[in-house]
């Protein structure tokens, strides 16, 4: 079992991963009920989640740097802290494609899309909320890491079938390069969660 101060060793990954979903929710709510002028809005919140997981990774490495016990290798606690980070950020920049990019409304096949990375978040928050206790329970985590991997999967497949769809009722070359954009932004979000379960799991088979 893990004692009390290993546990506060483990507290940024909850707490980034929190911001991890936020970020995710923030992107299915927009595109479900799109709103161009709100995009602005939208992206505003959406930094604010980026700057708010910034600062908790940089509270997280102070506090490892003080640490006289952490429950697994100081690396491994910043490089899951690090690729949660990078959710957020994929996240929010999937969101800003509809913005740079002009978009007026949101074809059908995004919101699928965006929907696998929201699953995806909010598999690997349960994982991070489950970490502390990985010794005595590894299956707690690694159901929800292998749970988020699926959810990259489908939307690997769900990313598949939006181009394949996009070029066949579109001829707007314009168009087509816009959507296979957005959908790829949405894709990398996704891939990113992916990464997360992965370096989760791979901790987890490192230290039990």
């Amino acid at each position: 079992m893990v004692r009390r101060k290993e546990k506060d060793g483990l507290a940024c990954l909850t707490q980034t991963a929190e911001g991890a979903c936020r970020a995710a929710r923030l992107l299915y709510s927009a595109l479900e009920d799109f709103e161009p002028a709100r995009l602005p809005e939208h992206l505003r919140e959406g930094q604010q989640i980026v700057h708010a997981v910034d600062n908790g990774r940089r509270e997280a490495v102070n506090g490892l740097l003080h640490a006289f016990i952490t429950p697994v290798e100081r690396e491994d606690i910043l490089r899951l802290a690090g690729e949660l980070g990078e959710v957020t950020v994929q996240a929010v920049e999937a969101l800003s494609g509809f913005h740079s990019l002009a978009v007026w409304s949101v074809r059908e096949e995004a919101l699928p899309l965006a929907a696998a990375v929201r699953g995806g978040c909010e598999s690997l928050l349960r994982a991070m909320e489950a970490f502390p206790n990985f010794r005595k329970s590894p299956k707690a985590v690694l159901k929800e890491t292998e749970e988020a991997r699926r959810q990259q999967r489908e939307g690997g497949a769900l990313y598949e079938r939006a181009v394949r769809r996009l070029f066949q009722t579109s001829g707007d070359p314009s168009a087509r390069s816009v959507w296979q954009e957005l959908y790829g932004r949405i894709r990398e979000a996704g891939d990113a969660c992916g990464r997360v379960a992965c370096t989760a799991e791979y901790v987890i088979i490192k230290n039990t």
